[in-house]
């Protein structure tokens, strides 16, 4: 199930990185929590292939960094849509 859910977040986070520059082109910490989200995806499968502890924890911090500048792009209303 880890493999499962890694997988998820490394590719959910890669592709909100490619998408959120052509729709919100000045969404600096939303993309910046995406990057971290995909890089605690990739930590989470190399934790779940390997059993490397470290990775696990390497995991966990990048996804509460990615939540961390998540609520900073919220909080800055990033993703605004004006009509």
């Amino acid at each position: 199930m880890a493999i499962v859910a890694g997988a998820f977040l490394l590719l959910f986070g890669a592709a909100m990185v490619w998408w959120l520059p052509r729709g919100f082109p000045e969404a600096r910490y939303t993309r910046i929590a995406y990057v971290f989200t995909a890089l605690g995806g990739l930590g989470f499968l190399i934790w779940a292939i390997l059993h490397m502890l470290p990775a696990g924890v390497a995991a966990v911090i990048f996804l509460v960094l990615g939540g961390i500048f998540g609520i900073i792009g919220f909080m800055r209303k990033e993703l605004r849509v004006s009509l």
